[in-house]
This record gives C-alpha cells, sequence and structure tokens, in this order.
C-alpha cells in the first residue's frame, strides 16, 4: 500500500474514533445530568467521575469538579433530610414572584434604590429588598464589580438619611450570588439564595442566625433538602402568624418565565431522616399535597391500564433531550436579547465607572452564551443520535403531533392545590438619601508628589512635636516644600510666615523624620515642641513625655456597628496593626476596642486607617492608668 494513503487511513481513522468518542461523553454526561436533578446523585456521581478521568479539555474538567460536588453535597443532605407537609402550590411570574407571596402582610417588597446599590442587568428574578415599617436596619443585594450580588446591610441614620451600605461578611457572602435576603420578624434569622455557597446546584436556600453575645451573623447553614434542590430555589419565610412556610424554586415549574410557591405547614422543630431511594426523593421534593397526588396516581393507573396503546419505552430519554434543547434554545435567545440591550446602553453612557461596569457585564453573558451554545451543541448532538438509534431500529420517531399514534405514559397535569395569592404593590421606602460619610482629612506626615498647604491648626490636647520648615517675610508657593504634606501655615504677630509639618507624639517619631526632612535641603529644619496646643521647650517636652509614658496607653472604640465589624473593617484594622479586637456588649449592641497602644501615634494611624474604610461611630480614647 502507498505510504501517503496508509498515512491519511491511519489519520481518518484516528478521527472518527474520536468523534464517536466524543459523541459517547456527550451522551454521558447529559445522562449523568439527568439522573442528578432526578436525585440520583451516586450514579451521577460516578459517570462523572468516570468522564474526568477520560477528559483532556480544562473547562470541561472545571464543570465535571463542579457538578461532582453538586452530586455529593446532594447525597448528604438526602442522608438528614426533612419531610414537610405540603399544603397547595401555585404559579407565579419568575421576575415578580415576591409580590405574590403570603403570609407578609408586615412589610412589602420594594425595588432597590440606586441610591443603596446597583441591580444586574437582564437578571431575573428582578432585586428586591423586604421592608417593614419603622424598620432602622435593611438587608439587600447589590451588585459589585467582580461581577456578582452580595448581600449589604444598611442603617437608618439621623435626619432621615441611611448611613452608607456595607457588604456582610464573607461567611455569607461568597464568589457566587447571594439573592433576596429577608429577616425573620424577630430579627433573629436571615435568610437568603446562592448558588456560591455548599449546595447540589443552582440556587440554594440558607439561613444565618444573629448571635447575641458576639454581636454578629454566624456561618450559613443550607436549609437542606427538600428546601434545596439541584434546581433553582429562590426564597424562604415563614408567615408572620407561623401558621405556615413558604417557599419559592423552579424545580416543578411549568415555563421557564415562571416559580412555583409552595405553601406547606409550619414546623418548629422538623423530624429529619435519611431518604432511602432517589425516587423517594424526587416524590418528596415536588411537594405536592396528599389528595393531589392520590389523584395523580389515578390517572397514571387508568393511563397505563389502556390497551391497545403502543408504548415507546426508549421515548422517555428522547422527549427530555428535545424539552432540553428547546430549554437551552430559550435561554440563549433570552441572554441574546438582555445583551443587545446591553450593548445599546453602553454606547449611550459617558460615565466611565458605569461603562466599565456594564462592560464586565456584558462580558459575563458572551462568556455564558459560550458556554450554553457548548451545553445546545452537546444536547443536539444527543438528540440526533437518538434519532438514528430510532431509524435502525425502524422505530417512527416520536412528535408532539403523533401523541394518538406513538403515546409515551407520563403524569396527566392534575390541577394544582390551590391556595389564595394575589399580587401585592410594591412598597416604598420613606426615604433613599444615602449618607456618604466624608472622608478625613489625612494630617499624618508623609512626602508625595505635590505639597498641599493649609492654614494652622492649634495643636492637639497633650504633647505634641511638630517640625519648622521655614520663615519668611512673604508667602511661599506649595511647590518650595518638595512634597512634604500637610504643611501649616501661620502669620505670626511680627507679619512673617511661619510653615511647620506633622504632629508627632515622641521625640524619637519627630527626630527620624526631622533627618528626611533635611536630606530635602531643609537643612535649618528643627523641632518644635506644644503641650496642650501652647508652645513649650523641647527639653521641657522630652521630660512631660517620659512621665506621660508611664501613665497613659491609647485605644480605638468603635460604637456604629452594633451587630458586628464587617469584613472589610475587620481587614483594615488587621493591615493597620496586630492588636487584639475586643468585643464588649453593651445594652444588647456590640461595642469593639482596639489596642492598648503605648503611644497616641500607634492609635491614630489604626484609627485614620478605619475611618477611611468606613468605620462608624470611632473615636480615639487616652486611658490613665488609674483609670484600668
Amino acid at each position: 500500500m502507498n505510504k501517503s494513503i496508509f498515512l491519511l487511513s491511519i489519520l481518518m481513522l484516528a478521527g472518527s474514533l474520536t468523534y464517536a468518542q466524543e459523541q459517547n461523553n456527550n451522551q454521558k454526561y447529559l445522562r449523568a445530568e439527568e439522573l442528578r436533578r432526578a436525585y440520583n446523585f451516586r450514579e451521577a456521581t460516578d459517570i462523572y467521575r468516570e468522564l474526568i478521568s477520560e477528559a483532556r479539555d480544562t473547562a470541561f474538567i472545571k464543570t465535571l469538579t463542579i457538578q461532582i460536588a453538586r452530586s455529593e453535597n446532594g447525597s448528604g443532605m438526602l442522608e438528614y433530610a426533612s419531610r414537610p407537609i405540603p399544603q397547595g402550590r401555585a404559579n407565579a411570574p419568575r421576575a415578580d414572584f415576591f409580590h405574590y407571596v403570603p403570609g407578609l402582610e408586615d412589610g412589602s417588597w420594594t425595588p432597590v434604590p440606586e441610591s443603596f446599590g446597583k441591580s444586574r442587568s437582564g437578571f431575573i428574578p428582578n432585586n428586591a429588598l423586604f421592608y417593614r415599617e419603622g424598620a432602622d436596619t435593611l438587608y439587600f443585594s447589590a451588585y459589585r464589580k467582580a461581577g456578582n450580588y452580595d448581600i449589604f446591610r444598611i442603617i437608618k441614620g439621623e435626619d432621615n438619611t441611611w448611613l452608607s451600605p456595607e457588604p456582610l461578611s464573607s461567611f455569607i457572602n461568597s464568589p457566587g450570588d447571594e439573592i433576596l435576603p429577608i429577616l425573620s420578624r424577630d430579627g433573629k434569622e436571615l435568610y437568603f439564595a446562592s448558588n456560591g455557597q455548599y449546595g447540589a446546584g443552582g440556587f440554594d436556600l440558607y439561613v444565618s442566625r444573629f448571635d447575641q453575645k458576639k454581636g454578629e451573623w454566624g456561618i450559613p447553614q443550607n436549609l437542606g433538602f427538600p428546601y434545596s434542590s439541584p434546581a433553582d430555589d429562590f426564597l424562604f419565610i415563614n408567615s408572620l402568624d407561623k401558621e405556615f412556610s413558604i417557599l419559592v424554586s423552579n424545580r416543578d415549574n411549568a415555563t421557564a418565565d415562571s416559580v412555583r410557591i409552595y405553601r406547606l405547614e409550619f414546623e418548629l422543630t422538623p423530624v429529619k431522616s435519611a431518604i432511602g431511594s432517589a425516587a423517594e426523593a424526587a416524590r418528596i421534593a415536588r411537594l405536592i399535597p396528599e389528595s393531589e397526588e392520590r389523584a395523580q396516581m389515578a390517572a397514571n393507573a387508568a393511563t397505563s391500564g389502556n390497551a391497545g396503546v403502543k408504548t415507546v419505552p426508549e421515548a422517555g430519554d428522547y422527549s427530555s433531550l428535545v424539552k432540553e434543547v428547546r430549554k437551552i434554545q430559550r435561554q440563549i435567545d433570552s441572554t441574546l436579547k438582555a445583551t443587545g440591550i446591553a450593548r445599546n446602553k453602553f454606547l449611550s453612557m459617558s460615565n466611565s465607572a458605569d461603562r466599565s461596569s456594564l462592560e464586565r457585564e456584558i462580558t459575563n453573558a458572551e462568556i455564558s452564551i459560550t458556554e450554553m451554545q457548548e451545553k445546545l451543541r452537546m444536547a443536539g448532538k444527543a438528540v440526533q443520535e437518538r434519532e438514528m438509534e430510532f431509524l435502525s431500529k425502524g422505530v417512527i420517531i416520536p412528535r408532539e403531533e403523533e401523541k394518538q399514534e406513538v403515546q409515551i405514559i407520563v403524569e396527566e397535569p392534575v390541577k394544582l392545590t390551590a391556595f389564595d395569592i394575589e399580587k401585592r404593590s410594591a412598597g416604598k421606602l420613606p426615604f433613599t438619601e444615602v449618607k456618604i460619610p466624608e472622608k478625613p482629612f489625612d494630617y499624618s506626615f508623609r512626602i508625595d508628589k505635590a505639597t498641599e498647604v493649609i492654614p494652622d491648626e492649634p495643636a492637639a490636647a497633650g504633647l505634641v512635636y511638630r517640625i519648622q520648615l521655614a520663615v519668611s517675610s512673604s508667602k511661599s508657593q506649595n511647590a518650595a516644600f518638595k512634597g512634604i504634606n500637610p504643611v501649616y501655615e501661620q502669620k505670626t504677630r511680627t507679619g512673617k510666615w511661619l510653615y511647620t509639618a506633622g504632629n508627632f507624639n515622641t521625640y524619637d517619631e519627630v527626630s527620624k523624620t526631622l533627618s528626611e526632612v533635611k536630606k530635602l535641603g531643609f537643612r535649618g529644619a528643627h523641632a518644635l515642641a506644644y503641650m496642650d496646643g501652647k508652645s513649650i521647650g523641647v527639653k521641657e517636652a522630652r521630660l512631660l513625655e517620659e512621665k506621660i509614658s508611664e501613665n497613659v496607653t491609647f485605644q480605638v472604640k468603635i460604637t456604629g456597628h452594633p451587630e458586628g465589624l464587617p469584613q472589610k473593617l475587620l481587614d483594615a484594622a488587621r493591615e493597620a496593626t496586630n492588636k487584639d479586637i475586643a468585643r464588649r456588649i453593651a445594652s444588647g449592641k456590640a461595642l469593639f476596642y482596639i489596642g492598648p497602644f503605648s503611644t497616641k501615634a500607634e492609635a491614630e494611624k489604626v484609627f485614620t486607617a478605619l475611618t477611611e474604610a468606613g468605620a462608624l461611630g470611632a473615636t480615639l480614647e487616652e486611658i490613665k492608668r488609674d483609670q484600668e
């Protein structure tokens, strides 16, 4: 055989084998997804592991790893599962289903104001917060620059304003999305949905409980099966009178743009136990009231008893695959439409920050479209392969219009066990103005590119050292001080201009800084000393310093975060000092203390860092030894 023909034959054979393997893997993956969604987590995990052992594509391996984790989480949930008693269910639009949720007569849902935080364009359900009249603390989700929703807290301030929003800790906020937080009536539990925490896939439901002793929200707990499922579960809350509980999910919804609101019997302490099979789990997860379940069983029995009806066992997979293809295509179409709107909006924007944020949204959407298109390709191949299989067996491919000839046994739709729901009007916050804390002026000594000269202020109480830079008969230009900041300008009694810099608490500090200043060319610079704003000699100041250091320490106190310090303040404190953060409870609210510091300068450094990070109620305290 000609060598070139032989090589070509080998390449063609290798290509056909690769294509066949890819088709086989596509079928396996889709089969594993069906098993996972049907609560057969163990079999799904086995297939994922088999695929990951053969996979070479990095993105596919990452997807398989995630699905394995979700399946293992699902298996764990079935080991410790609840069996709530369903009372009824009703359908509602996915975009604003929260307006239909009963049992929350003490408040209402309202769109998250732009002054509170941004919402993601095209994200369904819509972003909303639950407001109870008179509430002084609200919880809501806002879209962050990182490209995800996090939960924020906002506290009512004075003069009909809200203080600047702050994100909850990283215990609650994950790299994924946290949405629709709602506080229990007693304020002790925070319920929310997340797709970034430990879960079985999609959005799962979680609760975090407030720790009164620590003054902070605890680590969130997954509500477990059947409240969380492989589908998207958006909301859980107990009714105001605790007569029933509400769960909202798309696990069994009729259309992609709707969800189902389930009413469950309220259980104070639900009994939990293991579930023996995937079939039992799937039955429980549907949350069908007993009367409705009996009606469905009777309808199925009557259908299966019909003689002369040709059944096609192989058609079950095919029907679900076709539905999956259509579902993915609808998702792609919807995302493409939203992305087109976002692109048009982007072109009309002038603010660079808004353009940057929207650009990230568009990029994320394009990535999502690419992933969905790949998923559609895999599902489409599986449909084609199933059709070829039908043709090879001489079986007519089942179509929707051919149900009279080839009937597939399915559960007949039975009328929902209804309970009353009606759309309530959106609420309105009494005021939406947010008070952003002013960034304090930085009085610490530093050398920057440019100098800022400010009017002289009396030296702070206590012992303070400064550096005299110059005395001149006329005002000096800012550039003359070579980036020293800030420079204090004072007109003396003789009409001359005095320029000083720094506020130092020890002679060692001022001496070290004085050496830096002289290197910049200020040869005549020297130290000045003040006690309670009055000028004193440097020698006298050094003697006072020794006495003060023996009798005084300093600490930073924070009072404006009664429910716990947010993560950004903890990070700022840890970056500024290694001193302990002490928590004390007073009148049910948490107070925080950082220190002690031997010098005021150390305490001021931490105080400045915390204030710049948005700390509320931060103060610097002097502690005398006889007060300890």
